[in-house]
């Protein structure tokens, strides 16, 4: 899962992630892929469910603000549907793991 070349390892705060619980109330803003990892990791089950309900806003901005266009596609796989949402965040996180560690060897 290497980097693209346009990969953005920090993003300006304008184009930061919003973490949200509902379409209203934000918990968490992140402007890189270990804030995201961080906020996803702290984040109550609602708003992980909030983000993948209806598609997969992780990946959305991860693909149109920080340019990884593989992690993003892998992202987007993941959603809360019936299963545990506790598995569906370990998901998230370990593919954030790998992504992270990755763009810091490149």
């Amino acid at each position: 899962m290497k980097p693209p070349k346009k990969f953005q390892f920090s993003v300006p705060p304008e184009r930061s992630f919003k973490m949200k619980s509902d379409h209203s109330r934000v918990i968490a803003e992140v402007v890189d892929l270990e804030g995201l990892r961080e906020a996803i990791e702290k984040a109550p089950a609602e708003s992980i469910i909030f983000h993948t309900r209806d598609g997969n806003d992780f990946a959305a901005w991860i693909r149109e603000v920080v340019h990884h266009t593989t992690l993003s596609q892998v992202m987007e796989e993941i959603r809360a549907g019936s299963g545990d949402i506790e598995s569906t965040r370990l998901r998230m996180l370990t593919v954030l793991d790998l992504a992270i560690e990755m763009a810091k060897e490149a």
